[in-house]
């Protein structure tokens, strides 16, 4: 993937399918348990929840 398709997808914000982490924690694993249940999704880290608000 490159930059610029990167930077649209963060700048969307987060939905059912995208979460921001800023870093690896009992979260991401529930994240990823309700990711794996569904229709799957997309985990980007090091980008804190509203710092594309």
């Amino acid at each position: 993937m490159d930059k610029n398709k990167l930077l649209h997808i963060i700048k969307q914000g987060e939905n059912e399918t995208l979460e921001f982490k800023l870093t690896f924690s009992k979260l991401v694993i529930e994240t990823i348990v309700a990711f794996s249940n569904t229709e799957g999704g997309r985990i980007i880290f090091g980008i804190n929840d509203n710092q594309y608000d």
